[in-house]
């Protein structure tokens, strides 16, 4: 689609939420858009404008093949100037309403994406399920499963004895949590905190805390809200770094091998690498540890680091080639690019995480510069629009 068709795109949608008419997926289309800071800085001064209204309100008394050519026209007119033609163009589809639809695409061309079909079935099979490790043991957990509350009663129900013995006399053992790609799991600790657990990533924990300290092992990603305990500081180990807090909401990425991020959403968190360089957090802040052993504290937008947690991808200022291979290894498919230019777009967006990678590729397609084609089950092909 070429600029200017996708910017007629955009404003009918725009068009389509004033009059309360989105259907399908055209409100996470609109919301994706919206996600780039002078996308909503105009949809914004177009929701304030009265002449706006004015114009909604004469719709019925316009004649839309009339009014169509004459928009055409002052759209080729004032062409270089983007920020008024774009401007016009939401106005010119205020007034023809959705006559002009039939402007978007070529109707083969909009059947071809809509068919883009990728069975996940058989590669879900083939995907390792989220196991809980037990005492030795190995539970494969249902990925319907949400939220799992670790108390006595809940483990017992699991499978463990009832010995007389209390809790404090059995020897701590360590229990581990392996979520498998695609699902995430909710876990209540025995101290009542809450963690988020991303897909792909690995909590060890022990049977019980001790008594000067709460202390977990994690790999991957995940979000923590910590029961506040002055006596006992809850602690996030890593392969690179420690997270240390008393209380408090955050967000913990750290693969192996890999810079580990913590993002800081309410209360007050330290960070220490392997040689105790420590930085301290407050909410809305974000600490980088690179590979390198380099820290970088900086302010950010937390939505973009905790919107996995409420089943969304989400991407800030994100090349394209990253984005794919985010959706690669969630989904289990392959991307390829015809145009090696394309991989270095970059992008702003949060998208749901839909069952299908061709619905995220959909909406992608629609608020970005690039086109995908299905070449077989687990291969599409990014090409340029």
């Amino acid at each position: 689609m070429k600029k200017i068709e996708k910017d007629i795109w955009m404003s009918d949608l725009i068009y389509k939420h004033l009059r309360g008419a989105l259907k399908g997926n055209e409100a996470d289309i609109l919301e994706a858009w919206l996600q780039k800071q002078e996308n909503m800085k105009f949809f914004m001064e177009l929701k304030n404008s009265d002449r706006l209204y004015q114009d909604v309100e004469k719709l019925k008394y316009t004649d839309e093949r009339t009014a169509w050519w004459q928009m055409k026209a002052k759209m080729t007119e004032i062409r270089r100037r983007r920020w008024i033609r774009r401007f016009c163009v939401v106005a010119a589809l205020v007034v023809v309403g959705l006559g002009c639809s039939w402007f978007l695409l070529d109707g083969s061309k909009k059947t071809g994406r809509m068919e883009l079909v990728v069975s996940m079935s058989a590669l879900r099979d083939r995907m390792p399920a989220t196991v809980w490790k037990l005492e030795g043991k190995e539970i494969q957990l249902s990925d319907t499963l949400q939220e799992l509350v670790l108390t006595q009663e809940v483990r017992r129900q699991e499978g463990e004895r009832a010995t007389g013995e209390t809790l404090l006399e059995k020897p701590v053992h360590y229990e581990e949590l392996i979520t498998a790609q695609k699902d995430k799991l909710q876990v209540v600790l025995f101290d009542g905190t809450r963690v988020w657990l991303n897909g792909g990533s690995r909590l060890k924990f022990p049977s019980r805390f001790a008594a000067d300290c709460r202390e977990v092992e994690l790999s991957g990603e995940a979000y923590f809200e910590v029961t506040k305990d002055t006596l006992r500081p809850f602690r996030v180990c890593m392969s690179s770094a420690k997270v240390e807090v008393l209380g408090t909401s955050f967000n913990v990425s750290a693969q192996e091998e890999q810079e580990c991020v913590a993002t800081l959403v309410e209360g007050r968190v330290r960070m220490q690498d392997k040689n105790e360089r420590k930085v301290v957090l407050a909410p809305g802040q974000q600490a980088m540890l690179d590979k390198n052993g380099g820290w970088k504290v900086e302010e950010v937008d937390i939505r973009y680091a905790t919107a996995w947690k409420d089943g969304k991808f989400a991407f800030k200022d994100a090349r394209l080639e990253d984005i794919v291979e985010k959706l690669a290894d969630y989904y289990g498919v392959e991307f390829r690019f015809e145009d090696l230019k394309i991989a270095s777009l970059t992008y702003t967006t949060i998208v749901k995480q839909y069952d299908k990678p061709e619905d995220v590729l959909l909406i992608l397609e629609k608020v970005g510069d690039f086109s995908c084609e299905k070449i077989n089950d687990t291969l599409f092909v990014i090409k340029e629009k």
